[in-house]
């Protein structure tokens, strides 16, 4: 039968190889170093990221010889910790086989009546997460840079208006007092004039109001149902004066920018009226269905659809595909509806064929 003392021995002993069992399977990189840098443990993850074995390690090599040239990199780290300073420092390491990672090293110092007899050197890859924080600082860099894009695009768009305006009221004042004065040539250029002002302002209206749709802010949960119905009332006479039906499926619940959702069902739905066949009675429908990790709606009508080469263009602000003497507007509708998707962190497109029908698509993410 073992004594006490020999029971607690045993017990010892277990506990420190349960410790060893455990640290050599961790995937850190772990070893003491005595005070004379010669190597006294090393983990498995270490004597592998070294090309080494433990058996050539362990009480033969120093930690010069292991590091070479790049020894002199740790020198005041491990003089530091020598001193019973607990070190901790980043630095990119290379292993054996040319594997670079940026690492995360820890020098712990072990002492015994305050000498130090030697450190514990723990280095963890964080390569992952230093990628992952070098994304973050970049977006949030090039979101910095949207909110002072956004910032110009509505100061301009504002003050670019005033001077439009007091064109338009002096060219009014002077058409006015002297419009029976002038000839014909005179009242052409007065009306190209008032043509122009009018096709400005409403190009600038129309890049104040993309502006406006980049600064939403709270989003809530929306009833889709609802929502299009809402819309709908807002187009009651477009829809009533071109007889067109309008069929609403079953929509989802989402969480979404209230106003700027209505923005896009309103131009989806008003774009569809607006490239209406003159020769077929008008129907668009309306509809969702799951999609991945959330919601596909499609915006559906039997219009005169778009040419597959004009597919992507469409949603480019400012892009028009017909003449204005066929179809009015200066082509920022469908530019809306691609931001407003994209601040939901979705995407949209149209399925079309030409002379037949379109397709509207975009998705809205639930997660």
């Amino acid at each position: 039968m073992n004594s006490p003392s020999t029971e607690n021995h045993i017990k010892a002993l277990q506990q420190q190889d349960y410790a060893l069992q455990v640290t050599d399977n961790v995937t850190t990189l772990l070893a003491y170093w005595d005070k004379n840098l010669v190597c006294k443990y090393a983990n498995s993850a270490y004597v592998a990221w070294f090309g080494k074995t433990k058996e050539e390690m362990i009480g033969k090599i120093t930690l010069k010889q292991l590091l070479g040239p790049d020894f002199e990199k740790s020198a005041p780290f491990v003089d530091g910790v020598l001193n019973g300073e607990i070190q901790r420092f980043e630095y990119p390491i290379k292993s054996k086989s040319g594997i670079i990672i940026e690492g995360l090293a820890n020098y712990f110092p072990d002492l015994d009546n305050l000498e130090v007899k030697g450190f514990v050197v723990q280095v963890t890859d964080v390569t992952e997460l230093k990628e992952a924080q070098r994304k973050e600082k970049q977006l949030a860099i090039l979101a910095e840079k949207g909110k002072e894009m956004e910032a110009i695009s509505s100061v301009f768009s504002h003050d670019l208006r005033e001077p439009l305006l007091t064109i338009r009221n002096y060219i009014k004042q002077i058409h006015e007092e002297y419009g029976h004065h002038l000839d014909e040539t005179s009242t052409r250029y007065v009306n190209a004039i008032f043509n122009a002002v009018d096709r400005m302002d409403l190009l600038t209206q129309g890049l104040l109001n993309y502006s406006i749709l980049c600064q939403a802010t709270q989003k809530n949960m929306l009833d889709c149902s609802q929502l299009v119905n809402e819309v709908l009332e807002q187009l009651e006479t477009a829809i009533f004066e071109t007889k067109t039906k309008v069929i609403v499926e079953d929509l989802p619940i989402i969480d979404g920018y209230e106003q700027n959702l209505k923005t896009l069902f309103s131009h989806l739905i008003s774009n569809a009226i607006k490239y209406r066949k003159s020769n077929t009675p008008l129907e668009i429908k309306i509809s969702a269905i799951p999609f991945e990790s959330g919601w596909k709606f499609e915006v559906k009508d039997n219009g005169i659809g778009i040419d597959s080469e004009n597919k992507e263009k469409i949603f480019k602000m400012f892009q028009r595909l017909h003449n204005r003497s066929e179809y009015d507007g200066i082509g920022v509708g469908l530019g809306y509806c691609k931001k407003i998707v994209e601040l939901h962190d979705g995407v949209i497109w149209v399925e079309s064929v030409l002379g037949e029908s379109s397709n509207f698509c975009f998705t809205i993410p639930t997660t």
